[in-house]
């Protein structure tokens, strides 16, 4: 080892001579994870030679412990598979309570890297037991750990949170700072995919902070990781960026191969988020190529996800079906795998049987042979006390062997009487079966039995039940009570009730004397629902293909009325009972559907729309009546003019990824498609596909219903001709909006450090800005507002242009410049310009306005309805607005003007509502003000142009595929 780090340091030495620093950083990375490869395959080797001279104690289970865990981490599954068996065989042959844990601990560690969740909780409640048994609070924090775990990856989010904060608990307990960061890094797991955000970062930050003080790069590098995916989450592109960088860089540093591919993809997906999408793909890619070197096949799978999406934002349909395709082939290709490692797995656990049931065979046969040493020397023994024995017994067998021989005699001309009786009653079995089995109705079935149960046993009560789904009731139509007939039915919920009992138990309920014997069943007896009480009576459950479907009763009002032959008969009868009564289902069923494709094929004969069947291979099999009226040829001639199959005949250039969705999500896929028909020339259908499968889950066919959509088509044309000619006219008159607003390069002229954020809904909009300069006393103050005028669109870019020229003449006309003076002649202005209209207009607008004396370092605000913010000192303030608009409204009155001083470093906010307006975020609501503040606030301290961008990527992230509901305005000006 020091020789191999010796060799390194000269190397490092050497190559960064050549090379700048960061490359030189990058190379170190590399460096020092190739010797932590090399580190784990030589204790790996270590482990082996210590093994080789080991004894069979509890330091050999300790070292197959440390071993199997060493072959989990470096990817060795089929190595620590049979190690790890031979550990827990060991560890139980010692009763090594300790290692036993371990062990258990260990196999669920593989099958909890394997993706066998399941399996991975069964071992770890099998190592619960022992270390709570035991008192071994280390391996209890770490069984509680791994619990906690595995269900979150069941997504049982309770018992995750529930094990996680018991392992907390107890590492806090112990003082396992190193334990207590892993166990805060996987709770926050729960809550980041419960997308609770807060949550996760709070218990990311401890374990990153635990971390970087033990100097645990590894946990410190998953806690920057995770913290990078919730600001992901939260839509914070660049806070989640910074830490995935961080993660990376301490990753490399901490030698953690198996880590890279996944934050390589974590980092392409930010910057897909950011819609850097060269970035995006360089960075996915990278972790693709990592993940396929290591044969990390979950990490690649994720990566062609990945690639796959960042192809379809590009608009590369072709490079993403591509990798969506290599994405489908992994998923499947690691579920079969991970069935091969199971039968693996139950393989290597039926050798391990194996070998200790041959090592109990090979016990037991020693000791029968010193036990038959011994038989044999009392043998001897026992005959010579036997030959004497039998020597004064003789004359005393002789006498009574005569008296005896007389009874034995009846007794066998009893017993002969009975089998003859119960042969005949074998024999009919087979009769009454046939009977039973050729019946197709409930009620000639309950009759059949009857009638043959009678013949062979007390069947003074007798009665057939059935569940009712509807009403969650066991039935019972055909109750018979000494020749009487009963309709009873039983709540399924009461399982005080022996015939509930028996068919939601699949119990066999056998009772003799009812007043001794139905404690072993129910704790009262409940009163009868109909008849009366029997003495003696036996339940069966009805089964068949392993299902109870029902359950069968006989009853007697004789104590001991029933014997064990008489259970088998009954127990024959029932399984004749039961295949009867599926039978009748099943008619029942087939008659049902025989019914509905009867009326369902006329039905779609007769459909107007053209009907297509396919078979498993795509080939055209069936049509309907409407299909030569409209594809103009017979099915063969168009077969042959066409093609054959699916594919061939459809002009859908999607048409193979939309069978393969069909078939993998089981269900319908709907899609346009032009086909040239021979009479009515090139027509447009509107095709939905839909699968058939059989009860295997197999694929036999595919429908496809076409309905012709021509005509919609020629009117979705004109309509997109006429929306063709509204949208350049619209198109104009944005020139025409532009023109009112100045340009940003001349608001940033006069106040260097600003943004503006302006995001139309439609072409033109109802928000617009506004900025000009005027003297003020002495000086020049720059005047400028975020206005937002009732509507969007044409009629908003409209009533805009109206108040954009109202505010000119207000300012220059009339010489205002007092804020509240302004808006107040604003208003006078717009009210004007509406009246000479002949009917009523009640439109206007919203302001905030303020005049900026750079020189005095002092501001003037006057608002209408939209308020002011500015930050001072990281604290965000607010300037409330006159809840009226610059418009016709009842109880006018003067606008008010604010005027205070300027400080250095204040970050002013004008803005209209849109932004907070938005509808998004998880549950579709909207950002509203509150947040909107808070947001302004986190990003305060940026420069402005990143600001700028900030808020558009939380924009975006909000909204997500919703749509944008109103123009957004936001300005930012620091002093």
């Amino acid at each position: 080892m020091t020789n191999i780090l010796g060799k390194l340091t000269a190397i490092i030495i050497f190559v960064s001579m050549k090379l700048t620093p960061s490359a030189t950083c990058l190379l170190i990375a590399a460096l020092i994870a190739n010797v932590s490869g090399i580190c784990q395959k030589s204790k790996i080797d270590s482990l082996r030679v210590t093994l080789k001279t080991e004894k069979e104690d509890t330091n050999r289970v300790n070292t197959l412990n440390e071993l199997s865990f060493t072959l989990t981490d470096a990817a060795r599954n089929s190595e620590s598979d049979s190690v790890v068996l031979a550990t827990l065989q060991l560890a139980k042959k010692l009763n090594y309570k300790s290692g036993t844990c371990l062990a258990y601990n260990n196999i669920g560690w593989t099958c909890f890297r394997k993706g066998d969740y399941s399996k991975a909780i069964e071992y770890y409640l099998d190592a619960m037991k022992i270390a709570e048994e035991t008192g071994d609070e280390k391996s209890l924090a770490l069984t509680y750990h791994r619990l906690g775990s595995a269900y979150n990856m069941t997504g049982d989010d309770p018992k995750s949170l529930d094990y996680l904060s018991r392992a907390l608990k107890i590492r806090e307990k112990t003082g396992d700072k190193i334990g207590e960061a892993h166990t805060l890094n996987n709770l926050g797991e729960v809550y980041r995919s419960r997308y609770e955000y807060t949550k996760a970062l709070n218990y990311y930050f401890k374990a990153f902070e635990i971390s970087q003080k033990m100097g645990d790069k590894y946990n410190a590098s998953v806690a920057l990781d995770n913290i990078g995916l919730s600001y992901l989450g939260l839509g914070n592109y660049s806070v989640a960026l910074d830490n995935e960088l961080k993660a990376l860089k301490m990753c490399e540093e901490a030698g953690d191969k198996e880590g890279l591919p996944e934050l390589y993809n974590d980092i392409g997906l930010i910057y897909l988020g950011q819609r850097d999408y060269k970035h995006a793909l360089e960075n996915v890619n990278k972790g693709l190529a990592m993940a396929k070197e290591m044969g990390a096949m979950d990490d690649a799978k994720d990566a062609d996800k990945a690639l796959s999406d960042v192809y379809g934002k590009m608009g590369d349909t072709k490079n993403e079906l591509k990798y969506y395709k290599a994405f489908i082939n992994l998923r499947d290709s690691i579920f079969s795998q991970k069935n091969a490692e199971q039968i693996t797995s139950a393989q290597m656990n039926f050798e391990f049987d194996k070998e200790k049931a041959l090592e109990k065979a090979e016990q037991e046969r020693k000791d029968l042979a010193l036990t038959e040493d011994r038989r044999k020397q009392h043998i001897i023994l026992y005959v010579i006390y036997g030959a004497m024995i039998v020597l004064m017994l003789f004359a005393l067998f002789v006498f009574r062997s005569l008296k005896i021989n007389r009874r034995k005699t009846d007794i066998i001309h009893k017993q002969k009487e009975e089998v003859e009786k119960a042969f005949q009653n074998i024999s009919a079995l087979g009769d009454i079966g046939q009977k039973i089995t050729a019946t197709l109705s409930f009620e000639a079935i309950a009759e059949t039995v009857y009638e043959n149960v009678n013949q062979l046993m007390d069947g003074a009560i007798f009665c057939l039940g059935m569940p009712n789904k509807e009403k969650n009731t066991l039935d019972f139509p055909q109750f018979v009570e000494n020749g009487k007939k009963f309709n009873s039915a039983y709540d399924l919920n009461d399982e005080t009730r022996f015939p509930v009992l028996c068919f939601k138990n699949n119990m066999e309920i056998v009772i003799n004397d009812l007043q001794n014997e139905y404690k072993k069943y129910v704790p009262y007896i409940p009163p009868p629902v109909a008849g009366d009480v029997p003495e003696s009576f036996i339940y069966l459950p009805l089964i068949t293909k392993g299902k109870v479907i029902g359950v069968i009763n006989v009853g007697s009002f004789k104590k001991n009325a029933y014997t064990a032959y008489h259970l088998e008969m009954l127990r024959t009868i029932a399984s004749y009972t039961a295949i009867a009564l599926e039978n009748f289902q099943t008619y029942n069923k087939l008659n049902l559907t025989l019914k509905e494709i009867e009326k369902l094929s006329v039905a779609v004969s007769r459909s107007t729309n053209t009907v297509m069947v396919f078979d498993s291979t795509l080939e055209l099999i069936w049509v309907n009546d409407t299909f030569i009226p409209t594809m103009g040829l017979p099915m063969e001639e168009f077969k042959k003019e066409r093609g054959r199959t699916l594919i061939e005949m459809t002009d859908h250039e999607n048409i193979e990824a939309l069978i393969e969705e069909c078939i993998r999500t089981k269900s319908g896929v709907s899609y346009e498609s032009v086909i040239a028909t021979k009479n009515m020339g090139r027509r447009w259908f509107q095709s939905m596909m839909s699968p058939i499968f059989d009860e295997k889950g197999n694929m036999q066919n595919i429908m496809v219903i076409d309905s012709d959509i021509t005509a919609l088509k020629q009117i979705e044309e004109d309509l997109r001709q006429r929306n063709k000619d509204i949208v350049s006219s619209i198109t104009y008159a944005k020139r025409l909006q532009d023109a009112i607003l100045p340009p940003v390069s001349s608001i940033q002229k006069h106040l260097p450090e600003s943004f503006v954020l302006y995001k139309p809904k439609d072409i033109v909009a109802g928000d617009f800005y506004w900025m000009e300069t005027a003297s003020v006393g002495g000086g020049e103050a720059i005047f400028i507002a975020a206005c937002d005028c009732t509507g969007h669109g044409v009629p908003g870019a409209m009533v805009s242009v109206i108040c954009s020229n109202a505010l000119n003449r207000a300012l220059f006309e009339f010489k205002m410049r007092d804020t509240g003076k302004l808006l107040d002649k604003t208003r006078e202005l717009v009210i004007e310009t509406f009246e000479k209209s002949e009917s009523e207009v009640q439109d206007g607008m919203d302001i905030s306005f303020c005049a900026i004396n750079i020189k005095e370092k002092k501001i003037e605000w006057s608002g209408a309805n939209n308020p002011l913010w500015y930050v001072r000192n990281g604290e965000m303030k607010e300037i409330a607005a006159d809840k009226q608009p610059i418009g016709k409204q009842d109880g006018e009155r003067p606008f008010t003007s604010h005027t205070f001083d300027l400080k250095k470093g204040d970050v002013l906010y004008l803005f209209t509502d849109g932004y907070a307006d938005q509808f998004g975020g998880p549950h579709g609501k909207k950002l509203k003000y509150k947040p909107f503040q808070e947001k302004l606030l986190s990003i305060s301290a940026h420069a402005m142009d990143k600001q700028k961008q900030l808020l558009e990527e939380i924009h975006e992230a909000w909204k997500g595929n919703l749509e944008q509901v109103d123009d957004i305005l936001v300005m930012g000006i620091r002093v």
